[in-house]
């Protein structure tokens, strides 16, 4: 049996000297042949490499990492030794992907089943069709994956060639390497969770996308998404995905990882930072320190209640954070006096039922000026030109000031002073708005000012 083993052992030192001798004796030749094979295409200059760099300089950061650490191998570019495990989808589990060298016998999928397999070259055959060789780290059998009607060197551009039911463990070997323990950032919702009782041994689950995750363990997935990361959230559970990283030998187009398989790319799945903080931070860094002036009256957040805060009312902004999945920010703010309030503020314009003149009432360039001075908001210089006040009269500039005068609209008032704290109805017919501040403004009938009370 040992003496066997040895002879085996001597076949396959054997054949890899062979294979090795024939490829660096093709590689010569196409060295002397490359002076013969011209194009159209311009020779690279130096700006090509600029605009190469920039391309890549222009990648997420997710894609970045995927290019500086899981370079796609296509098949003239494997290498002895490159590991592969048998794990066979749906289609696969009745192909007999492989033949024993030694018996000539087609094997299964499933007599492989998970046993690792190293590749150690290829040959041609005698009808010049190729074969591609292994030899199984688990049983110390070799094997090969026959490929008819082309050769080699066809089958190496071919997009979508590659051996089935083989995951590539270079992948997932680089991958725990890079990321366990590690955290990263959800960036589309769907996820898995292993279940044993369940006919495809897992469920699907929906969690919150920019939800915070720690990688626990990196496994083995399938042949196209080799790498199965399982993480836990912050609330402690577990789930896992599989994800496509260098896409060696996975059968796929770049362009097939969109809709319903988006989530198995790695750079679509998961953020190697937050967004929520990334958008925190940039706009942060444009108005953290700055001075802004409302331009209307709105309500902010202080203490936990809302209160009445007048136009023309100056704020140093001390901080922003971006809400999760929406275009709103909250800004936290200090008056004069020193007190803290809070706003959420868009730059999205979304006209919808209960808008200010059209305008979102959190919209920033409405809402707010930058620096000291009053800028009357879009809205009341559009209301002054409809004809209510003339430009400059008293009235209209106590309506920018924030001051509230016998004759406004109720429109007017609460450009003026926001929105009251409590209405009552009044037995004559009309209304009564109460503020915070103490102030009481009492409409007729007709819906204008009739009487200002101030505290």
């Amino acid at each position: 049996m040992n003496k066997e083993l040895s002879v085996m052992k001597q076949s396959k030192l054997y054949l890899f000297i062979i294979f090795s001798v024939m490829l660096l004796a093709v590689s010569m030749e196409l060295k002397a042949q490359n002076d013969y094979i011209v194009s159209t295409e311009p020779e690279p200059t130096a700006a090509d490499s600029a605009v190469a760099a920039a391309a890549t300089s222009s990648m997420s950061p997710e894609e970045q990492f995927l290019n500086d650490n899981f370079p796609y191998l296509s098949m003239c570019d494997w290498e002895y030794g490159m590991r592969f495990m048998v794990v066979p989808g749906e289609r696969d589990v009745t192909m007999r992907t492989f033949t024993d060298s030694i018996t000539g016998h087609e094997v299964g999928t499933g007599e492989l089943l998970h046993k690792i397999m190293e590749y150690v070259g290829h040959q041609t055959t005698e009808r010049g069709w190729f074969r591609l060789l292994f030899h199984c780290v688990d049983n110390e059998k070799t094997y090969y994956y026959e490929v008819r009607n082309f050769s080699f060197e066809e089958y190496c551009i071919k997009v979508q060639g590659g051996v089935p039911a083989l995951a590539y463990l270079g992948d997932v070997d680089k991958a725990r390497e890079l990321l366990i323990g590690h955290e990263l950032w959800l960036k589309l919702p769907t996820v898995y969770r292993d279940r044993q009782n369940s006919a495809r041994g897992y469920e699907e689950k929906q969690l919150r996308s920019d939800q915070h995750v720690t990688i626990t363990k990196i496994g083995v997935g399938t042949r196209e998404y080799p790498v199965k990361i399982v993480f836990q959230t912050d609330d402690g559970e577990l789930f896992f995905q599989t994800v496509a990283m260098s896409r060696t030998n996975s059968g796929m187009l770049d362009d097939e990882f969109v809709t319903s398989k988006a989530h198995h790319y790695f750079a679509n799945a998961f953020s190697l930072g937050s967004d929520t903080d990334a958008r925190s931070a940039s706009v942060a860094g444009q108005l953290k320190g700055k001075q802004i002036t409302t331009r209307r009256a709105t309500r902010m957040t202080h203490a936990g209640s809302n209160k009445n805060i007048t136009q023309g009312t100056t704020f140093t902004v001390m901080d922003v954070t971006a809400r999760p999945n929406s275009n709103y920010y909250t800004l936290r703010l200090q008056n004069r006096q020193g007190v803290i309030y809070q706003k959420d503020v868009t730059w999205v314009n979304d006209n919808v039922a209960g808008n200010i003149d059209g305008n979102d009432e959190a919209y920033f360039p409405e809402l707010f000026s930058i620096g000291t001075t009053y800028t009357p908001s879009d809205g009341v210089i559009r209301h002054n030109q409809g004809g209510t006040y003339s430009s400059g009269s008293a009235p209209f500039m106590h309506m920018m000031g924030g001051m509230v005068e016998k004759g406004m609209t109720q429109e007017e008032v609460r450009m003026s002073k926001g929105d009251p704290h409590r209405t009552h109805r009044l037995n004559s017919g009309g209304t009564q708005w109460d503020y915070e501040d103490g102030t009481k403004v009492v409409f007729g009938s007709n819906g204008r000012v009739t009487r200002v009370i101030r505290k």
